[in-house]
This record gives C-alpha cells, structure tokens and sequence, in this order.
C-alpha cells in the first residue's frame, strides 16, 4: 500500500481523496464537550465569515476540501525542503491518516488552526536563507496572533515562533521587533474595530482561562486513539534521527523546531486535560509532519505496510 504513494500517480490523489472521506464513511461521533476559551475573535468568524464549530453536512464537506488542500500543501512543504529523501504523497497520507483516527469529529475551527501551522512552518523554513525577511517575519508573527487572539490558551505558541526564530536565524533585535508588532497586529485590529463600533470590552476581549485539569471519562477506544496520535510521532522521529542528523542545517533545525512546536502543543493539552479528546486536534500538523519519515525508514514495506493497516482499521472503529 505505502508503494502507491510513494510514487506521484493520478491513482495516489485517489488513494488520497479516499482517506479524506474515510471518517465519513462510519458515523457514531461521540459529541465532545465544549470548554474551549475562545476570544472574541472566534467569535466575530464564527457569526460572519465561518460557523466554526458547525457539524452540518455542508462544513464537514467544506472541512473535508479543505483538510485534503491542507495535506497537499505540508506534502509541498516536505517535497520542496527535502524533509525526507523522495517523500511522494506520503506525508500528506500522513496527515490525511492521523486525521481519521481521531477521536472526534474534526470542526472548521481546527481546520483553520492546522491550515495556519503549516503555514507558519512554510515560513519559519524559508526565512532561513532570507537576507530582508521582513515581510515574512510580519506574516508568522501576524499568523500566531490571530491564533492567539482566537483563543487565549494558544497564547504559549508567541514563545514558540520566537525561540523558533533564533533557532533558525542569529535574529537580530530588530528582526525579534518586527516579528512581535506582526503579532500585535490581529489584537490591534479587532479592539480598534470593537472601538469604532463602540463595542469596546477587554474583559470580554481577554477571556479568561479555563484549566480543566480532571481525568476526562472515555471509552478504552478513545483513549487508544488519543494514546496512538500522542506517541507516534515521537516514534517517527526517533527512527528517522540518524537520516536527520545528516541533513543539512536548514533541515535539522526544522526538525528541532517541528518537535518544540510538538511539545508546546502538548503543554496546550495537559492545561485543558479535561477535553483533550478535542483538543488533541491541534496536534495534526505538527505530528504528521514528524511521523511522515516513520513511513519512509524502512527498506522494507512490511513494517510501514502493517502500520498503514493497523491505523486504517482503528480509524473505522467507532
């Protein structure tokens, strides 16, 4: 199986759209519960743009193109940036894959946070090499505003784009500025709306956070579910370390900052333990990115074939 989209072939798009529909093909979602601290931002989307957390037939179809477009765009990322040697389709398969298992319905709101992470690491990658990054530092620091000011317990990923930054570049002050006013951007622009508009709250603007740190009650399948997206990332990049660690620089501090965005992500979960059945979402970026090589290790097919089956027959459970 893994041989289809190793190979770029109109039948491995196929193969692809198929795993897009895949969660679709059994129902029986569990309903999660809903104790996201989300801003006012969300909720100037979600009533004039987006319904963002709508679970009808038309946004999970809407939500369906736009994971699928998402999956093409971090296999791009991959492809381009030699992550792995000949990666074919495999990482958006990747992305697609961990997609089905989830334990939940995927909602727009999660789809727009994961399309805005691999954006975000399109540019952290590319102003590596950039003389006058500048307008690429505005757009990363504008992109984890706008993930801050959709909700408040995102705030944490401000101090990953920065340690990123000097990961990936010896930035300069100015440069450290330029990125920070990117991120003030998205809270400027909504508060000198809600100020025209004489709507003007900072406590609303500012929710509060919620930390739900209680032992949330699921079946033993959920729980494999979430057990398995939280472990084999790790697992992928723990096999694929030797290859990295002859990578160029570009590329091995891709893989130091992927895994940070990782653990920050983790850090995200352990706060808002109580739903992390939902929140788990926000891991399928940067763990498809991570568990991508797990697939190309191999110099045989039987591991990476065992595995694709193993997760498609969890992701049909519900």
């Amino acid at each position: 199986m893994i041989t289809i989209f190793k190979n770029n072939s109109p039948f491995a798009i196929l193969m692809l759209l198929v795993l897009a529909f895949l969660p679709e093909i059994r129902g029986g979602y569990s309903e999660f519960v809903d104790g996201s601290n989300t801003a006012v931002l969300f909720g100037y989307i979600d009533q004039h743009l987006l319904p963002l957390k709508s679970a009808g037939g038309g946004m999970r179809f809407l939500n369906i193109l736009l994971l699928f477009a998402e999956s093409l765009f971090l296999n791009k990322i991959v492809s381009d940036h030699r992550l792995v040697e000949r990666p074919g389709f495999v990482p958006a398969m990747t992305f697609l894959l961990l997609h089905a298992i989830l334990p939940f319905r995927i909602n727009t709101f999660f789809v727009l946070i994961n399309g805005l992470l691999i954006g975000l690491v399109k540019l952290l990658i590319v102003i590596y090499k950039q003389e006058k990054p500048s307008n690429n530092l505005v757009a990363a620091g504008f992109i984890t505003g706008f993930l801050a000011a959709m909700h408040t317990g995102y705030w944490t990923t401000y101090l990953w784009l920065i340690t990123a930054l000097f990961i990936m570049r010896p930035a300069s002050s100015k440069e450290w500025l330029i990125c920070t006013l990117g991120f003030l951007m998205p809270f400027y622009f909504t508060l000198s709306w809600q100020y025209l508009t004489d709507q003007l709250d900072l406590a609303k603007f500012f929710s509060q956070i919620e930390f739900t740190f209680k032992m949330p009650v699921y079946s033993p399948l959920v729980w494999s579910k979430i057990i398995v997206l939280a472990i084999l990332p790790f697992l992928g990049l723990w096999l694929y370390s030797p290859n990295i660690g002859k990578m160029v620089i570009q590329n091995r501090k891709t893989y130091l900052f992927l895994l940070m965005l990782e653990l920050v992500v983790f850090c995200i979960l352990l706060l808002k333990f109580g739903i992390l059945g939902q929140e788990i979402m926000f891991l399928l970026a940067p763990a498809s990115f991570l568990l991508a090589p797990l697939f190309l290790t191999f110099k045989k097919e039987f591991i990476p074939n065992l595995l694709f089956i193993a997760l498609i027959a969890l992701a049909l459970l519900r």
